[in-house]
């Protein structure tokens, strides 16, 4: 088994000026390579050993080192299923006859984007490149393609064909842009040019993006919320899965999951939000205290607060999986609860929370008190969330004031 570290070595002649260097070491052998870059000491994250913020193209340079480890980690690994032994040098050779090769390819480039991003625990961004990946083989036959045949006929034939498959223009839109963002990178690492870039023609921005208002109506809330749980107890979990969402200002299931006893101080949860890492408290309500009470009775654990993670020293791709798993499973049980309950809508994790705007602007919250409890930046976002007043309302609000 090797180890490949990257590390800086102070200049001899410039005090100031570090070498980086990437250092293999093998069967008690070692290799220090240089890689002809310098920087100062601020500019370098020893533990990430990547490129601050602060260097100069920092994000494609960082994507270059992650490549480069990945191309030795590919040569180890070919020499042993080949069940050939490498030396260090051999290793070095090998490496500089593939630093003159040609760059990376365009699907090189989109597999090495997938797996860095799931090196970096970014199993979501994985999962969106990969998929666009997958869309486009499908659409081309699994023929090997390049930068210069993405071009604008292309584009609006992958669109055409999406839209064959029944794809909303919200999925053709993530698409679109996921293969956008891979171009521009392409660009910046300088396997292609701007010569050929599709996007100056082909316009995103015309696709249908904007999110239909989801929520439930205030009667059919009350309805679900009076689910007699008892008469159907293989819904438990869904059904307090979908209590504690709401009565937690509409907490992201992904958040409810990650949850341990160390986020519970007093009477109050503290949390990280995953997607923004906003900082959140929450007081516990009575109907979270019983949700809690009952987990730590019938499910005890010694890290989770719910059981929607079932082991504690799960790593982080198998923390994913199991969470798109258990969200699956939950969006499919909370849709009978409502069959059974006689509401006609579809219901998921997101409804709950754009359920829990609209119960919250028709008690007369300001907008401003709904953007704090969802955590929103801006006014405008949380406007996605709420309901249009419906045209029997508006009649009604408007008779008030004639």
């Amino acid at each position: 088994m090797a180890t490949i570290k990257y590390f800086l070595r102070q200049s001899t002649s410039d005090l100031e000026s570090f070498g980086l260097y990437i250092k293999i070491t093998k069967d008690r052998q070692r290799k220090v390579i240089s890689l002809k870059k310098t920087c100062t000491k601020k500019d370098w994250d020893e533990k990430k050993e990547e490129f601050r913020k602060s260097f100069p193209n920092a994000k494609a340079e960082n994507l270059n080192l992650a490549s480069f480890k990945i191309k030795i980690q590919t040569i180890l690994n070919d020499a042993f299923l080949q069940k050939r032994e490498i030396t260090l040098d051999e290793l070095e050779s090998e490496l500089i006859n593939k630093r003159n090769k040609s760059k990376l390819s365009l699907f090189q480039f989109w597999k090495f984007k997938i797996e860095n991003y799931k090196s970096m625990g970014k199993f979501r961004n994985s999962m969106i490149y990969h998929d666009a990946f997958i869309t486009l083989k499908k659409f081309i036959d699994n023929r090997e393609i390049d930068y210069k045949d993405l071009n604008y006929t292309l584009l609006k034939g992958l669109e055409s064909f999406m839209r064959a498959n029944n794809n909303k223009d919200t999925t053709i839109s993530v698409r679109m842009r996921t293969i956008r963002a891979l171009y521009n990178d392409a660009i910046k690492n300088e396997y292609t040019s701007k010569d050929n870039y599709p996007f100056d023609k082909y316009s995103i921005s015309k696709l249908n993006t904007k999110t239909r208002k989801r929520a439930l109506d205030i009667e059919s809330f009350e309805r679900l919320k009076q689910f007699d749980v008892k008469c159907h107890p293989q819904y438990t979990d869904s059904f307090n899965y979908f209590l504690f969402s709401y009565y937690m200002r509409g907490m992201n299931f992904i958040d409810m999951a990650k949850l341990t006893w160390e986020n519970l101080q007093n009477d109050s949860i503290f949390y990280l939000r995953s997607k923004t890492k906003k900082p959140f408290k929450i007081r516990i309500r009575p109907e979270v205290a019983e949700i809690i009470e009952y987990y730590k009775v019938n499910y005890p654990s010694e890290k989770y607060i719910l059981p929607i993670l079932n082991k504690a020293d799960l790593k982080p791709i198998q923390i994913y999986y199991r969470q798109q798993k258990m969200l699956r499973r939950f969006n499919k049980e909370i849709k009978e609860i409502a069959k059974i309950c006689g509401i006609d809508s579809n219901i998921t994790s997101y409804v709950i929370r754009h359920t829990l705007g609209n119960n919250l602007k028709k008690a007369g919250a300001s907008i401003t008190v709904i953007k704090e409890v969802y955590g929103h930046d801006e006014e405008k976002t949380t406007n996605i969330y709420l309901n249009e007043i419906n045209p029997e309302e508006l009649d009604n609000q408007i008779d008030l004031y004639l």
